[in-house]
């Protein structure tokens, strides 16, 4: 299909390989200073409960990584921080080949942090997120960007789900 992809993404693990980054960014360790600085750790938490998904797709370190690159590019500011995170991980060269991985964060952001009630995203978005975060060892990520199908928070009984429409 023009314009499309169709992917597939086997994830033999609930976290990426470090070696995966490493030729993104110089692999820090935990105790790395530029970790430490009460600004980033801050950003850090609030990403953290934003892309859950994402942070276990990720790893911690991996995540922290991301976060810290992210912040280099876009300043830390308290209110909606970290909304362009999902075209953010779009633009990174090294990621170009996890094509999925912007549509999983625009779902973490709806689902953890935006106050709208729909978002329009890619058909299988949804089902795949949904694996991710059942963090299982082996996942399957099918998305199709040549459909979009619009997703709503309902509430079901007495939950709240994201739903297909």
């Amino acid at each position: 299909m023009e314009n499309s992809y169709y992917q597939i993404a086997q994830v033999l693990s609930k976290k990426m390989a470090s070696q995966h980054f490493e030729e993104i960014f110089k692999q820090p360790s935990q105790s790395d200073p530029r970790f430490e600085d009460e600004t980033f750790l801050q950003a850090y938490r609030e990403m953290k409960d934003k892309y859950q998904v994402c942070f276990k797709l990720f790893g911690e370190l991996n995540f922290k990584i991301l976060v810290f690159e992210y912040m280099r590019n876009i300043p830390y500011e308290r209110d909606n921080y970290g909304h362009l995170f999902g075209e953010f991980l779009g633009q990174i060269p090294s990621l170009q080949t996890m094509k999925y991985i912007k549509w999983i964060a625009k779902l973490d952001w709806f689902w953890f942090a935006d106050d709208k009630d729909s978002i329009k995203l890619p058909k299988g978005t949804l089902s795949s997120w949904g694996n991710l975060q059942k963090g299982e060892d082996k996942i399957q990520i099918e998305i199709d960007e040549s459909i979009m199908e619009k997703l709503v928070v309902k509430k079901v009984g007495h939950e709240y789900r994201i739903l297909a429409v």
